[in-house]
């Protein structure tokens, strides 16, 4: 006797075992991916097996049939399974002579990559994303914390005990940030909107002494010196560009906020454990604050502008992203192959922000969240 025979005289019907008096026929494929799924995803170790041609007789005894008699045809379960399947599983179908009947085996391989789903809809019953476990002897679907608890226990096996340690980039990791601020009044465009509006006083104060053009040149010279030549202009031109007069020196301002008077702010990570973090993904939130500025990933004049993080701002926080393919363990690493640059205001000296960090890869079980603070 065979050990296959073997199985077959005396296996009982548990997680990793299914018996059935026959064999599946045409149009009961829906039943063929219920009940493979459900031995995949048994919480057991080994192979699993689907026995056809099994049944109890009054006796006690096991009663085996032929699981395919003549004339009766016998679907395609390796296509079928690889089919509707995922992720990949190996089955194999082959009958063992017991008692003179050939009862068959559907042979379910290497069942480690848990959970199995329905890759795409099959009808009504299976759709897709569904998925099957053994309850009772019975194929049930599995819920939300059946698969939770899958997940769970992949990634624990998957990922070793290691520290992960996140904080700004310097001598050491650290989680709070001294920044130095800045007199933002001092901005290109805002000693140019003070220019235009002593100007406009001085046109006001003017006009009503019947003032002549060469005393308005004379106070043209003496406000914009000569970087301006004079023109006449009426009080609502002046008003004009006292409005457009940020965006036209847009480029100015980012090089003061940005490049003379701007900070550097790196992210390091210093992780611990046998194996490499990959496919990591890091978030900084940073809350949106008056006089806090910066730098876009659209700012062209940025150094690397290609390797700059990716900066989403709305009107609660400028979100801040890089993405990075593996992190080696044992030493602290840059997170960010351009360093955000960004300028406070002395407006925000003596303040505390706090921002919140999250990181994620792939061979972590949950991501990694905390905070880190800026001192003002």
């Amino acid at each position: 006797m065979n050990r296959l025979e073997k199985i077959v005289r005396t296996a009982r019907p548990g997680a990793a075992i299914h018996l059935r008096d026959r064999g599946y026929e045409a149009g009961e494929e829906a039943d063929i991916l219920c009940d493979v799924l459900a031995l995949a995803n048994a919480g057991c170790e080994g192979g699993r097996l689907i026995i056809m041609g099994v049944a109890p007789a009054s006796s006690g005894e096991r009663r085996f049939s032929a699981a395919y008699p003549a004339g009766h045809d016998r679907p395609d379960y390796v296509a079928l399974v690889n089919h509707y399947i995922e992720p990949a599983l190996e089955v194999a179908y082959g009958e063992v002579n017991v008692d003179g009947a050939a009862v068959g085996v559907l042979h379910i391989q290497r069942c480690n990559d848990l959970p199995y789903l329905m890759r795409m809809d099959h009808c009504m019953k299976l759709r897709r994303g569904d998925g099957f476990t053994r309850v009772g002897g019975k194929a049930v679907k599995m819920g939300r914390g059946q698969l939770e608890r899958i997940f769970s226990r992949k990634f624990c096996a998957k990922t070793p005990q290691r520290r992960i340690e996140i904080g700004f980039a310097g001598n050491a990791i650290a989680k709070e940030r001294r920044v130095p601020t800045v007199d933002l009044s001092q901005r290109p465009s805002e000693l140019a909107r003070g220019k235009i509006g002593q100007f406009m006083n001085a046109l006001e104060s003017a006009s009503g002494t019947g003032a002549t053009s060469v005393v308005q040149r004379l106070n043209h010279a003496r406000i914009f010196g000569t970087e301006k030549p004079y023109q006449k202009r009426s009080q609502q031109q002046l008003m004009g560009e006292f409005a457009d007069v940020g965006d036209e020196m847009w480029h100015e301002d980012q090089d003061f906020l940005f490049h003379r008077h701007g900070q550097f702010l790196d992210i390091a990570v210093l992780t611990t454990g046998e194996e490499a973090l990959l496919n990591i993904t890091f978030t900084l939130s940073v809350p949106r604050v008056d006089g806090l500025h910066i730098a876009p990933s659209s700012d062209p004049s940025l150094a690397g502008a290609k390797s700059y993080p990716r900066v989403v701002s709305d009107n609660k926080q400028h979100q801040i992203s890089t993405t990075v393919d593996k992190l080696q363990t044992g030493a602290p690493v840059s997170l960010f192959k351009s360093a955000v640059r960004f300028c406070a205001s002395d407006d925000l000296a003596g303040t505390r922000l706090s921002v919140p960090y999250e990181l994620s890869a792939s061979n972590l079980a949950a991501p990694v969240m905390g905070r880190l603070h800026l001192v003002f």
